[in-house]
């Protein structure tokens, strides 16, 4: 929006060519702020020139297609944070509209409105008010009557498909780390061999030695877990400012805004799913951790001493 003393100094403008009106006898209209900031700068009070086209009628008594052109002030600018109605949509008047589009200011009313938006209040159920609209849309002049997520329904199905993709890729991480607590507790194993030997000469059970692996690999997958859940939770929660960091420092977004329809990146912390994904890598851990541990536990004590 614009300041008072903004737009009072806007209606004083006058310009040059004395066919063009004063700016401030001109109908105001909204830009979005997107469409302020790229290109050629527009300042408020400057003067538009709204093209549009419309049916008008040719010389040989047909309809054909003209240009239509009529000048407006810019009175300022919104911005609602969908990239699709800040890139492609002005704000204006209805009446310097029908104006547009050729119809007498004393002409019966006409249909120019061709989608309406509804808010809904919070706790509204989408459903029952949906159904309400379709009745009162059916015996007006029909229509169609879609939520949100109709609306943006592929690109929401876009978004499911890369949650599914993140979970595939935790899950690749996940065998990943898996695979390395094994390796990492094979290699004890073999590199121990005399001492586990020497453990079981003085007396060390098969399930005491099984359990000091087991506990390895439950320290381990326990420090991993904890230092896995609050990195990612605080990069989650920070990742608004990092995306505009790296956008702004070198360029690169992790989530760009000339793709998605939002200004910014939306999150929702669910913990039943953080504590799901970590009891998975824990229970995965203890499972490649109980197999070196199994081989330790039955390693015969004389042959481990004469290895050694």
């Amino acid at each position: 929006a614009v300041s008072p003393e903004r737009m009072r100094s806007a209606r004083r403008l006058t310009s040059a060519d004395p066919r063009v009106p004063a700016v401030g006898r001109l109908d105001g209209i909204l830009l979005s702020a997107y469409r302020l900031t790229r290109g050629e700068p527009i300042e408020p009070g400057s003067r538009i020139d709204v093209i549009s086209g419309r049916f008008v009628r040719g010389e040989d008594g047909g309809t054909e297609v003209g240009v239509v052109r009529l000048p407006a002030v810019l009175s300022g600018a919104f911005a609602c944070g969908h990239r699709t109605f800040d890139h492609l949509y002005a704000i204006a008047d209805i009446e310097f509209v029908r104006r547009l589009l050729g119809h007498a200011p004393d002409e019966s009313p006409i249909e120019l409105v061709t989608q309406v938006a509804i808010r809904l209040r919070p706790g509204a159920d989408p459903a029952t008010v949906a159904d309400r609209l379709e009745a009162a849309v059916a015996n007006v002049s029909g229509g169609q009557v879609l939520s949100w997520e109709e609306q943006n329904a592929e690109l929401l199905t876009a978004v499911d498909q890369e949650r599914r993709m993140t979970m595939v890729c935790v899950f690749v991480v996940m065998l990943v780390a898996a695979f390395l607590i094994y390796a990492t507790l094979h290699m004890t194993v073999t590199q121990k061999v005399h001492d586990i030997g020497i453990l079981t000469a003085l007396g060390a059970t098969p399930g005491g030695v099984q359990a000091i692996f087991l506990l390895s690999g439950l320290v381990i997958a326990v420090v991993g877990c904890l230092l896995g859940a609050a990195s990612g939770i605080a990069f989650t929660v920070n990742l608004n400012e990092i995306n505009a960091f790296t956008r702004a420092r070198f360029g690169f977004e992790f989530f760009p805004s000339n793709i998605y329809a939002l200004d910014h990146i939306p999150y929702q912390l669910d913990p039943a799913w953080v504590a799901q994904v970590a009891g998975s890598a824990l229970v995965l851990a203890l499972v490649v951790a109980w197999l070196p541990a199994r081989r330790a536990a039955r390693l015969d004590p004389v042959q481990a001493l004469a290895k050694g």
